[in-house]
């Protein structure tokens, strides 16, 4: 019996990757955690909307990457529903995450809505956060 031999270009999370292509995820530090910090930037953040989402942005003293929270609400549909809607947005920022300035905390609202494409919600957070 052959004994397994770690290759270092395999992805160390063991999910496969196209070959050429850099795995782009929300790390820990992309991601805004809950609480008093989300509820300032809701209060006081700069707000654009592109329906469903909307927007609320608040500029950060140190200027690491930006950091996202998606909030959506129950009326938005049952958990498989709204599950699948922060799925597809998370691609869509994705792709789009080195275009976006460092610097920012973003919370996006997600209004109740059916739910769209990957690329719909792509062009949306485009024309929100330019």
């Amino acid at each position: 019996m052959e004994s397994q031999q770690h290759h270092p270009e395999a992805p160390s999370t063991g999910h496969s990757t196209k070959v050429g292509r850099p795995r782009l995820r929300l790390t820990r530090s992309q991601r805004l955690p809950g609480g008093p910090r989300v509820d300032g930037i809701f209060k006081k953040g700069r707000r654009r909307t592109h329906h469903p989402l909307m927007a609320c942005a608040v500029r950060r003293e140190d200027a690491g990457s930006m950091r996202l929270a998606i909030s959506i609400g129950k009326k938005s549909g049952n958990a498989v529903k709204r599950n699948a809607i922060r799925r597809r947005i998370r691609e869509a920022y994705r792709l789009w995450q080195q275009e976006w300035p460092p610097g920012w905390d973003v919370l996006l609202v997600v209004r109740p809505h059916k739910c769209l494409t990957v690329q719909e919600y792509y062009q949306r957070l485009q024309s929100l956060l330019r």
